[in-house]
Formats: structure tokens, C-alpha cells, sequence
């Protein structure tokens, strides 16, 4: 049994590989492909969390029946570990379609209900393929490419499959360049913050300003926030790198109020890595104790989908929050899930509304209907409205015959350094 796995007794690892060595050979004398089919089952540690491990292990045994009953005798099939499978198809006669009927056969087997004790579960597959000759010439880079295949399987929404290919290649390379060079921005201080002002409706002053970071990267420029902040979750790098922006984004506020005598509330974006850190809260009452800034000159952002990842713990850790005395706003609201049931019950000050919602009023009228819903609910739960992404004096005008009491966006200012918005506040001029 040492060739074989335990729990589906299928072929293992070192038989896969050596099988793999043996077709390349054979294939190398000829004109014929290889392919390396990876898969593993999406959301598979969730069955384990809740089902338990027993329930998870016949679910890999009836997943791993199923692809061996798509296969040609020829073929085949092998658990490298945990949820992972491997189909090793040979001798195919330099046809993609043979494999993407393949795929597809394998995608619809393990998509029935699969009934374990009286339960049934549906497990979606996601793949990725690599071929020699084009994709690889040995064994490690074939599998290499087929993993990198099945990550984009799995950002493309998963249950699906993807081919590999040398742009999926660069983009990995590029991304671990990129990774590697964010972990070192903050210490070569490559990283500095802008902010744009946010304007009280009822009074037209400026009343706080929203934190946003660049990246300047030498020898490349600069690099777009949607870029290296996806990037920064995925890699953790997120956590160092949000702490010194929280940190200076306090210092900055106390700066203005002492230098300045402004009392400007700061806004700073929190990422669902950061609100789930362990240390989270301990880093924000340490930010504050650090700068001296008082706790209701801070407001925190989190989006919709950083609340529903882990809801119960998103909920206590911003009640600590706001025991500290910080303020908290949903930003991009509309945009991911909102709902009633979970936004009553959130420790939260205010809504933002969402660009989307905003560009077009008020000459689209669901954009119209969305945004005065919003504000109306808000008001009805006790809740302060913001509007991002404000362009315009009709927007202005709608807004305020809304209700809406802050705005934000490039008719005030676009996102600019800290001295100049010092400046502008010190200015009279006020937002008519």
C-alpha cells in the first residue's frame, strides 16, 4: 500500500510522479500531449468544520469514485493529499477538446448530491490543467503550472476550470514581485497617505477628510491601490501595513489640532483581515494613546463584506471600538450585503453611500430611489449619512433636500496632502 492512499485507495503521490516521468518519456518520442489535471473540492474545510472529519472522508472516497468513473482505463487518477486530486490523461492526439469534454464530464460527476448519513451535499470541483509539450517539459512544472491553473479556476468563482497559460505565468510572477516589494514599502517609506476632505451639507466647512494610501514603487510609479490592497489582504501584509496607516493617520489628526487648532475627524479604511487580527482592537486603542488623538476625532470604515465573513466577532470587536469612543461607518453601503438584520444590529454612526449610487442622480431615477431610501432609513435608525463620489452642484442640491448631512468627492477636493487641507479648512470658502 505504500504506492497507494489509505482512505480512497487510489494512486498517491509517488505513484502519480512516476507515472508522469513515464508518459513524458513516451510522449517526447512523438507528436502526442499529456495533460495534468489538478482539482481539489471547493469549500471542503467547511464540511470538516461542520460535519466533522468522517463525514468529510466519504465525501473525498465518493468524489474520488465519481472522477475514476469519467476516466479511460488508460487514465489516471491519484489523491496527493487533503481534498486534491490529480487525472493524468496521456497519448491524446493534440486535441484541447478531448480534455474540455473531459473536464466537463468530471464537473457535472462530482456536482450531484452526494448523500452521506442522511445528509446531502453538494461539492463543486475547481480544476486546473497543464499540457506538454507547451505548458512544461518535466514533471515539477507541469504540476507548478497546473496549481497556478487551478488558483485562477478558483478566483474565477470556482466549481469551474481554467488552462493553463504563459499570461498566467507573468501575472504570478509579477504578483509575487510585487508582494516581496509591498512587504518592504513601509520601512523604505515608499508608502504615503492622501486626504480627501469630507464637507458638512449644513455648514459647508470641511469637518474630516478620509485616509487613502499610495504606493509610489521605484523604477515602476505608481502602483493603483486596487492592485496592492487585494494583494496586501491576501498575503497578510495587510496587517503592518494598515497599522502604520492607522498610526500616521492619527499623528496627522493631532497634528492639525495642535499646529492648526482643527478638530477634524480622520476616516481610515479597515480591511476583514484587519477587523479579524487578533490584536485589532489593541492596535487602535494603541494608535490613539500614541498620537493623543481623541477617540471621536477617529472613525473607522469597514465594508459590508468584512461584517458577514464572521459577523458575531465583527459585532464584538466594534462594540470595543466603540467603547474606546471611535466612531464607525459602513462604507460602500448598497454595494455588497446589505440587510436590515445585521445592520440594526451593528455598533455603527454612519452610512456612506456608494459612488454607484451617487453619479448619476439626479438625472437616473433608481439611482435617485436608492440613495433617498438609504437616507431615510438611516435617519430612522439613528444614523449619520456621507455621500462619496460628488461631482456635481445638482448632486449637492439632491442631497441636501434628502437629508443627506456629508459629502464627499472631487467638487470639494480631490485627495490631496496634509498641509494643503489644512490650508483649505483655514479658508473661508464653504461648499453654497
Amino acid at each position: 500500500m505504500a504506492h497507494f492512499d489509505q482512505l480512497t485507495k487510489l494512486p498517491n503521490r509517488q505513484t502519480l510522479v512516476d507515472r508522469l516521468e513515464h508518459g513524458l518519456t513516451i510522449a517526447a518520442g512523438g507528436k502526442a500531449w499529456v495533460a495534468v489535471m489538478l482539482m481539489d473540492l471547493d469549500e471542503f474545510k467547511t464540511i470538516n468544520d461542520s460535519l466533522g472529519h468522517e463525514v468529510g472522508n466519504k465525501v473525498l472516497v465518493q468524489v474520488g469514485q465519481r472522477i475514476h468513473a469519467c476516466l479511460r482505463p488508460s487514465d489516471t487518477l491519484a489523491r496527493i493529499g487533503g481534498d486534491e486530486f490529480v487525472v493524468l490523461v496521456e497519448n491524446i492526439e493534440s486535441d484541447i477538446l478531448v480534455i474540455e469534454q473531459l473536464a466537463e464530464r468530471i464537473s457535472k460527476a462530482a456536482g450531484e448530491i452526494i448523500a452521506i448519513d442522511g445528509t446531502e451535499l453538494y461539492v463543486g470541483l475547481s480544476m486546473g490543467i497543464s499540457l506538454f509539450p507547451q505548458d512544461g517539459q518535466d514533471c515539477e512544472t507541469l504540476m507548478r503550472n497546473a496549481d497556478t491553473a487551478l488558483h485562477r479556476a478558483k478566483a474565477a468563482g470556482r466549481n469551474c476550470w481554467r488552462f493553463f497559460d504563459e499570461s498566467m505565468a507573468r501575472h504570478v510572477a509579477r504578483r509575487l514581485d510585487m508582494d516581496t516589494a509591498l512587504r518592504r514599502a513601509v520601512e523604505r517609506k515608499e508608502l504615503r497617505l492622501l486626504y480627501q476632505p469630507q464637507t458638512s451639507l449644513e455648514t459647508g466647512r470641511i469637518i474630516g477628510a478620509e485616509t487613502l494610501v499610495r504606493w509610489s514603487r521605484p523604477d515602476v510609479g505608481m502602483v493603483p491601490p486596487n492592485e496592492f490592497i487585494p494583494l496586501a489582504e491576501e498575503s497578510g501584509t495587510i496587517i503592518p501595513i494598515g497599522d502604520w496607516i492607522l498610526l500616521s493617520a492619527c499623528h496627522q489628526a493631532a497634528t492639525w489640532r495642535r499646529e492648526n487648532q482643527l478638530e477634524l475627524r480622520i476616516a481610515v479604511n479597515i480591511t476583514a483581515k484587519q477587523i479579524h487580527h487578533k490584536a485589532f482592537v489593541d492596535q487602535v486603542r494603541d494608535a490613539l494613546d500614541d498620537s493623543g488623538l481623541p477617540p471621536q476625532l477617529l472613525e473607522l470604515e469597514i465594508t459590508e463584506g468584512s461584517i458577514v465573513e464572521n459577523i458575531e466577532e465583527t459585532v464584538n470587536k466594534l462594540r470595543q471600538i466603540k467603547a474606546l469612543g471611535v466612531t464607525v461607518a459602513i462604507d460602500d453601503f448598497g454595494t455588497g450585503y446589505s440587510s436590515l438584520s445585521y445592520l440594526k444590529e451593528l455598533p455603527i454612526d454612519r452610512l456612506k453611500i456608494d459612488q454607484a449610487f451617487v453619479r448619476d442622480i439626479p438625472l437616473n431615477p433608481h439611482d435617485c430611489a436608492i440613495a433617498r431610501t438609504i437616507i431615510a432609513m438611516a435617519k430612522n435608525l439613528g444614523l449619520s449619512v456621507i455621500a462619496e463620489g460628488v461631482e456635481t452642484r445638482e448632486q449637492v442640491d439632491f442631497l441636501r433636500a434628502e437629508g443627506c448631512n456629508e459629502i464627499q468627492g472631487f467638487l470639494v477636493s480631490p485627495p490631496i496632502a496634509a498641509d494643503e487641507l489644512a490650508i483649505r479648512c483655514l479658508d473661508a470658502a464653504t461648499i453654497a
